[in-house]
């Protein structure tokens, strides 16, 4: 019996998801034609995005259907800078790297790109960020910051975050991968002029994504999303992303998000309680340091991340692999190839505790057995990836 402990990599797809995407997937017409059968198809994706649009607090015009997060992170990322590529893109030292990435590409078109450091604990330095935004630092053109971490599950001060941006006039971008269906999130009051996530992670298919692109805000500039489409083609999706739609998968990634939606008030709890049991018998463990915040409000409630002292991250996977438990690192966008943590290092820990790094991340189907599977696992999974150093 496997034992599935990385839902932040992806989680596996609900049911009513399944039953959705099959159902959907006899409405076959291109929602970009004009015929009956095209009209059909679109009148599924509309009704799609006005739910999603409705489940998370957007408008439907402000919700655009992609590939994925990294899709729409690229988007994004290439997208707002084009329009304005004045001043200094921000970012946190703990993106993903699919945000990471195309801010790198960027440096190559002379684009500014500083860095904003978080704390011992994974979050945001607040008082360092609002010094980098003070007018004395000059102009910015973009900032982007998770709304939680993938990583140690640390949620970032956004709301705390967003006036500060919007002092500068530069658009606030906010990965919520690891946020929508997980922990109580809208974008109405995220702050965000663009947010994106995949349906994957809230049990929905992949290859599902969305970009929330903020249509108007009042009078405040900033906050209306003024971008350059990545993808250009037939100008779907409000002229943002081109390309034929996805259509059942639009419909089956909300179908569980409304499911997952409908249970955080039990979820949070329960999630939460396996992961104080999980990180008190950590912490037990002789050399293993748990990180990010402490279990409780400031933490999404499936993660719990650690550092162990002198045991690899690549031997202790594989160890815990053969036992039966499925774990991680972090972020699983590498290839297959275990890297040391750059999350881990922006803490301060240090490379030897990046490369020792440790995620369990659980979900809707975690279950106490699968906790305890893993800590009957790990004590003999550390003995031997210490030996392997040796």
């Amino acid at each position: 019996m496997r034992h599935y402990l990385d839902h932040a990599a992806t989680s596996p797809m609900r049911p009513v998801a399944r039953e959705a995407y099959v159902e959907a997937l006899a409405t076959f017409g291109n929602p970009s034609s004009v015929h009956a059968t095209g009209r059909a198809a679109n009148g599924a994706l509309e009704t799609a995005r006005e739910e999603l649009a409705a489940l998370i607090g957007a408008h439907p015009t402000e919700v655009v259907f992609t590939s994925g997060a990294t899709e729409a992170a690229n988007s994004t990322v290439h997208g707002l800078w084009a329009e304005r590529p004045e001043g200094r893109v921000l970012h946190s030292t703990i993106e993903h790297h699919a945000v990471l990435e195309p801010l790198a590409a960027l440096t190559d078109r002379g684009a500014q790109i500083s860095a904003l450091p978080v704390t011992r604990t994974g979050v945001l330095d607040l008082d360092e960020a609002a010094r980098q935004l003070s007018p004395g630092r000059g102009p910015v053109c973009l900032v982007a910051v998770q709304s939680a971490n993938n990583e140690t599950g640390a949620i970032q001060p956004v709301p705390e975050l967003a006036p500060l941006v919007e002092r500068t006039q530069a658009p606030l971008v906010v990965d919520a991968a690891q946020s929508i269906g997980h922990v109580p999130w809208t974008f109405r009051d995220s702050g965000a002029t663009v947010a994106f996530a995949s349906a994957h992670k809230w049990g929905g298919p992949g290859g599902v994504g969305v970009m929330l692109a903020r249509r108007v805000d009042g009078a405040v500039p900033a906050r209306r999303a003024q971008m350059a489409p990545l993808l250009r083609g037939g100008g779907q999706e409000r002229g943002l992303r081109a390309g034929t739609v996805n259509v059942a998968g639009a419909v089956a990634a909300v179908a569980a998000l409304r499911e997952a939606e409908d249970s955080i008030g039990a979820e949070v709890p329960r999630l939460r309680a396996l992961a104080s049991h999980l990180a008190d018998a950590l912490a037990g463990m002789p050399g293993v340091t748990v990180t990010g915040p402490p279990v409780g409000t400031g933490r999404l409630p499936g993660i719990v991340s650690a550092v162990v002292e002198a045991a690899p991250s690549e031997a202790m996977l594989f160890l815990l692999d053969g036992a039966g438990v499925d774990a991680s690192n972090g972020a699983a966008c590498n290839a297959g190839v275990v890297q040391p943590s750059h999350v881990v290092e922006a803490m301060g820990f240090g490379g030897a505790a990046a490369g020792s790094a440790l995620r369990i991340s659980m979900g809707w189907t975690t279950s106490q057995e699968d906790v305890d599977a893993l800590l009957h696992a790990l004590p003999h999974a550390i003995e031997r990836a210490r030996a392997s150093r040796r």
